[in-house]
Parts: C-alpha cells; sequence; structure tokens
C-alpha cells in the first residue's frame, strides 16, 4: 500500500473507527497469510497467493505490468517495448519460494512473449527488486504502481501482455468476523473512490481501545 495513499487510508480509519487503533507491520505475502492464520493479524494486503480454509478474501486492486529497467539500457528511450527484446538479459524476479504464484506468472508472460528469461536474482520484496535495477543489476516485470517509487535511474515501460498484478485484502473468519468486514468495506470503498494506487505489501492490526 506504499504507493496508493496508505497515509490517506489510515487517516480515514481511524477517523471512521475513532475506538480502534490501527498498527502496521511490513511483511510479504507469504508471512502475512501465515499470520493472519495464526490470529496475529486482523486484516492482510497481499499480491496474488493461495489463501488457506479459515480466511476470507477480496480483490482490492488488478492493475497491468511494466517493464522496470535501468535508465542506461538501450531500450530506456523507448516509448513501448516487446518483451522478447530482453530474451538476453538478466530478469530479476520475485522470489519462488516467498510467492511461487507470483514467479510462475512473471516466467508465463516471458515465456508467452516467446523466450525462457534468465533469472539470476530473487528478492523478497518489490522495493528490492527496483532498487537493484536502479543499480543496473539487471531488469525486472513490475506491477505499474511502481512507476511511483521513487528510486533514481529507471524507466518504466508498457508492454504487450493479458495478465495482471493483483491485489487481495485479507482476514481471519476466527474472531471478530463482523467487524474485519465492516472495516474491510470501508476500505474497498475508500479505495474505489479515491482510486487508490497499491505496492508493497502491509498488515494492519487493530485494537480496541
Amino acid at each position: 500500500m506504499m504507493y496508493r495513499n496508505l497515509a490517506g487510508l489510515l487517516i480515514g480509519l481511524k477517523q471512521y473507527f475513532p475506538d480502534i487503533s490501527f498498527d502496521l507491520t511490513e511483511a510479504n505475502s507469504s508471512e502475512i497469510i501465515l499470520e493472519t492464520d495464526k490470529g496475529n493479524i486482523d486484516i492482510g494486503f497481499i499480491h496474488i497467493n493461495q489463501v488457506p480454509a479459515g480466511i476470507e478474501s477480496q480483490t482490492l486492486i488488478s492493475e497491468p505490468f511494466l517493464i522496470c529497467l535501468h535508465e542506461t539500457h538501450p531500450g530506456a528511450n523507448k516509448t513501448m517495448m516487446n518483451l522478447a527484446e530482453f530474451k538476453n538479459d538478466n530478469f530479476i524476479f520475485f522470489s519462488r519460494a516467498v510467492s511461487p504464484s507470483y514467479y510462475e506468472m512473471l516466467l508465463s508472460i516471458c515465456v508467452s512473449a516467446g523466450f525462457f528469461p534468465r533469472v539470476n536474482d530473487e528478492a523478497k520484496h518489490w522495493l528490492s527488486i527496483t532498487s537493484m535495477v536502479s543499480q543496473n543489476l539487471g531488469v525486472s516485470i513490475v506491477p505499474s504502481c511502481m512507476q511511483y517509487c521513487g528510486l533514481p535511474n529507471l524507466k518504466f515501460l508498457p508492454f504487450e501482455h493479458t495478465q495482471q498484478s493483483v491485489t487481495s485484502i485479507i482476514w481471519s473468519v476466527k474472531k471478530d468476523l463482523e467487524l474485519k468486514r465492516h472495516i474491510v468495506k470501508f476500505i474497498m470503498e475508500k479505495m474505489l473512490t479515491e482510486q487508490l494506487i497499491h505496492h508493497k505489501d502491509f498488515n494492519i492490526n487493530k485494537k480496541r481501545q
């Protein structure tokens, strides 16, 4: 939620639910799912992942991917790229161990473009991936919201593809279910009306005051 007006969302939550405190913790999607299932996290934001029984989920945002490359890359001055033009580049992917679904999605995007990517580096967070590209360590395929990350030396270019980067909101059914659903409804409406933009995996812990 880093690049989707997270601060504005928190302000709205605190105003609408004045008797509840909201605490943020950053984690990757796998960790958020695990901690939500344990009851340590009340409401979480994750990238595409399978969730176990006992956790409800709803799609929050669906957005296209962009090619992320260093500003000195030969293709950096183009307005749109054919992904196959990167077949000889080193790709930096989202960690397969952290999110098999995302890894396989990025892989399938490249295969659909006619090549099998050379993936020498992996990272656990999208910001880590873009930081590595910023240091000219390779190229990557990232959710479109990452173009607002503010890191130097980067170019983000559109390319033809059908897959979408999906962000979901999840919550456990084990306790305070109606309250969680009420909070989720508020978040969904807030995101829709303000057209907020999403990145990192964050979770919200709520505590009654």
